[in-house]
C-alpha cells in the first residue's frame, strides 16, 4: 500500500464513506468533504502531484484537487472541532517542513482573526502559534522573522497592557 492509498483509507475509515462513494461523481456533502480531506492530507503529507492525488479520488481533475485543498483549509478554520481528525492525520505526516508549512497556515489564519477582533488574548495566541510554526523551520531567515515577531509582540503588550 503506497502513501496515497494509506491516506485514502484513513479518510474512508474516519468518515465511513465507502470507496465507491468516494470515487463516484456524487456530490453529497459527506462524500465531497471526504474527498477534500483526502486532497489536503495527501497534498500535505506526500510529494504527489495534483494529478496523482486526483487519480486516487476517481480520476478527478487537478483543479478539483486544488479547490478541495483550499476549501478544506477554510472548513478546518471555521469548524475546527468537526475536522480535528484531518489535523491529526496531517500531523502524523513527514517531513518537519510540511508540518511547519501547515502550522504557518494555521498561524496566519489566527493572526487574521486576531487583527479583526483586536482582542489581546487572540493576538497573543496568534503570535505564539506563528512562533511555534517558525521555530519548526529553524533557518537564519526564520530566526530574523522570530526576532521581528518578538519585538512586535512586546510592543503590542506595552501598548495594550
Amino acid at each position: 500500500m503506497n502513501a496515497l492509498e494509506f491516506y485514502r483509507q484513513a479518510v474512508l475509515d474516519k468518515t465511513g464513506v465507502s470507496l465507491d462513494q468516494f470515487t463516484s461523481e456524487k456530490r453529497q456533502r459527506e462524500f465531497v468533504e471526504a474527498r477534500q480531506a483526502f486532497f489536503l492530507i495527501a497534498h500535505t503529507n506526500t510529494k504527489a502531484t495534483y494529478k496523482q492525488i486526483a487519480s486516487y479520488a476517481g480520476g478527478k481533475d487537478h483543479s478539483t484537487v486544488i479547490h478541495g485543498i483550499n476549501t478544506m483549509k477554510d472548513l478546518m478554520f471555521s469548524d475546527p472541532r468537526k475536522f480535528a481528525w484531518v489535523k491529526e492525520i496531517i500531523e502524523q505526516g513527514e517531513p518537519v517542513t510540511i508540518k511547519a508549512d501547515y502550522n504557518i497556515y494555521q498561524a496566519e489564519m489566527l493572526c487574521a482573526s486576531a487583527r479583526l477582533s483586536l482582542n489581546k488574548k487572540d493576538v497573543i495566541g496568534a503570535y505564539k502559534a506563528l512562533r511555534k510554526a517558525l521555530n519548526a523551520l529553524a533557518t537564519p531567515e526564520i530566526t530574523d522573522e522570530l526576532l521581528t515577531l518578538a519585538a512586535d509582540q512586546k510592543q503590542f503588550e506595552e501598548v495594550n497592557g
